[in-house]
């Protein structure tokens, strides 16, 4: 039995539907009635829907360009949360899902975790799947922890769209997994970044380490790749172990480190392999790093075969550094030729972009890097033969910086840095041998030194400034309490010769500048400029005179070969006053009468300099 029209509630919304709606629902029974509203409401939905997307799309941020819109997305895009924009509305999904570059950049921020130590975190490629589909056609940047076997199924749609590749291996299986793919071939690579984490804290303390690093260097699954396997690689970064394997002739960097160092059978299996893998890359390598990966001397077999290893020219190289703690790092660069402007970073102490996670302790046994091998110096003599600037800072380690000049820009550049970490060392077991070798024709023209003295001096160090007998220009930034005792270096080592007789010259006998930064102990300097009194300050100031006026005056007149100086500079500056100023700032002079006073007092030292003697630095004090 159906029910009339007249008796529905149609009356109450007479006032809210079109006249042609109530007409066409009249005489309708209940269930036309339902099944009529039911289509106009969905076609009034649909309506109501074109509505509301006409409106958003005259609206400001829906009239971008598609290009604005995309980059938009790309610079707000931060991890998988980012994902959301895409949800706003149908444009901006649309626009998403048209940017490739969106995803590629997407992938590029992400560290895919496939696999958990054990594998009891279940496998994730839905996500990264994802991503690579829609990055189509896009190079890819991609960074992986684990390389379990299923993932070079889901790698290879991809593999040729792959240009930089960072990856952690936990085991040996995942490293044969890993090297099958490359072996496979990868067209676009050009970035390859190998690290190896030690996450067993027990394997890290054992003793002897039962590791599956230990078989790396002999390991049968890893065979080199085939040549042409990676034409475009050219940045390298993996464990020293693994270069001879991948070494090819397109590589531009290359950084090796050694994630154990320690272990030996984890470095580089020999000099001679070194060698060979270098000669492959041998006119295209700009930048070699070396950490922690030479192998252990062997003197017997390695200098045998070095005496007819052909030499290897690497042309374009302009950055070397070697980080070793073990022994002198210069045997490497034995049989290499590099570029007069190639720039050489040996250090036996950790480096800024070192891979391995712990810091570096010497142990007892530690050695100074400098190894006594007369054919190691000899490189290490020929790589610094266009030096003409050398520059020591002396404290708890050594560090030495030696430059050149740039005959282009006239400008002084680093060539060559040798640093160790090691505490006390004696300055003379690393300087000497450097600088004045057994043979002369080796010997190198240094006419600069800048050195700075932070700890202290000791007495037994004149050879510091034996070492370097073509000195024109000396910059000393001392503390006062060692002030004495630097200057007497320069002086000479005694009055007589080490048998007791005859006189000897003073070192240097060239230095024509002195440059002295001397620092005094804070709040030291205000009093003397403040006080009513001037006796302070002149008393204060002829001390400072009386302390160079020794010197000056046996180098000048009383020793066996005068050395006179044509320009000095004392500089006084307050304890921390120069760290956040610099020394390029203004030095404020001495008031008139201030200066009357050094030059009263000065007076002796201007007859025993040929030139400008400057006193400056003394307002350059730090506030209390």
């Amino acid at each position: 039995m159906s029910t009339k029209t007249s008796d529905l509630p149609i009356s109450e919304f007479a006032s809210i539907l079109p006249a042609a709606d109530l007409a066409d629902l009249a005489g309708l029974c209940a269930s036309a009635v339902r099944e009529r509203t039911l289509a106009r409401a969905e076609e009034y939905r649909r309506f109501a829907l074109a509505l509301h997307s006409v409106h958003n799309a005259v609206l400001p941020i829906h009239r971008l360009p598609f290009e604005l819109l995309s980059t938009i997305f790309r610079k707000a895009w931060k991890d998988r949360s980012s994902l959301r924009m895409a949800h706003v509305c149908r444009r901006w999904r649309s626009t998403a899902l048209q940017t490739p570059a969106l995803w590629a950049d997407a992938i590029a921020c992400t560290s895919f975790t496939l696999a958990g130590p054990d594998h009891v975190v279940p496998l994730r490629y839905s996500y990264m799947d994802t991503l690579l589909e829609r990055s189509v056609p896009r190079d890819v940047r991609m960074t992986i922890c684990y390389f379990p076997k299923a993932l070079r199924f889901h790698l290879l749609p991809h593999i040729s769209r792959i240009a930089v590749l960072d990856i952690k291996i936990h085991s040996a299986n995942q490293l044969h997994n890993l090297w099958e793919t490359l072996r496979g071939g990868m067209s676009c690579l050009e970035g390859l970044y190998i690290l190896c984490p030690i996450t067993d804290y027990h394997e890290f303390i054992d003793y002897p380490p039962r590791t599956w690093l230990n078989e790396w260097g002999s390991r049968v699954a890893c065979k080199a790749l085939p040549n042409g396997s990676l034409p475009r690689l050219r940045h390298l970064r993996i464990p020293g172990a693994l270069f001879p394997l991948i070494a090819c002739g397109t590589l531009t960097h290359v950084t090796l480190h050694n994630p154990r160092p320690h272990k030996t059978d984890i470095r580089l299996p020999s000099v001679t392999r070194l060698h060979k893998a270098l000669g492959k890359c041998r006119e295209t390598l700009e930048v070699l790093r070396l950490i922690q990966v030479l192998p252990t001397p062997q003197p017997t077999r390695d200098t045998a075969i070095g005496e007819h290893r052909e030499p290897i020219h690497l042309r374009s190289l302009c950055d070397l550094l070697i980080v070793e703690e073990r022994a002198f790092a210069s045997g490497p660069l034995v049989g290499l030729i590099l570029p007069p402007t190639c720039r050489i970073h040996l250090s036996d102490g950790p480096c800024t972009d070192h891979p391995c996670p712990w810091g570096h302790d010497p142990g007892p046994d530690h050695r100074v890097w400098l190894d006594p091998d007369q054919r190691s110096l000899e490189a290490v003599h020929s790589l610094l033969s266009g030096i003409s600037l050398v520059k020591l800072e002396i404290g708890w380690k050594f560090t030495m910086r030696c430059y050149t000049q740039d005959g282009s820009a006239h400008s002084l550049s680093e060539r060559f840095r040798a640093e160790t970490f090691v505490r006390h060392s004696r300055v003379e077991t690393i300087v000497r041998p450097l600088f004045r070798p057994k043979i002369p024709m080796l010997s190198v023209n240094v006419t600069h030194l800048v050195l700075s003295i932070i700890d202290g001096w000791y007495s037994e160090q004149p050879a510091l400034f034996e070492a370097f007998p073509h000195l024109l220009r000396v910059e000393i930034d001392v503390k006062e309490a060692g002030l004495w005792e630097t200057l007497y270096l320069l002086k000479g080592p005694g009055e007589g010769n080490s048998d007791g007789t005859g006189s000897r010259g003073p070192v240097c006998p060239s230095l024509r500048e002195l440059v002295m930064w001397v620092e005094v102990p804070k709040g030291s300097l205000r009093p003397l400029l403040e006080s009513p009194n001037l006796g302070d300050f002149e008393e204060y100031v002829a001390k400072r005179m009386r302390q160079f006026r020794d010197v000056l005056e046996w180098r000048a007149f009383k020793s066996p070969s005068p050395s006179r100086l044509t320009y000095l500079k004392i500089h006084q500056h307050e304890e921390g006053s120069l760290k956040t100023r610099g020394r390029t700032v203004v030095e404020d002079d001495l008031s008139s009468i201030e200066s009357k006073v050094v030059q009263a007092c000065f007076e002796d030292l201007y007859a025993l300099v040929d030139g400008e003697v400057v006193f400056k630095g003394f307002r350059n004090f730090t506030s209390f």
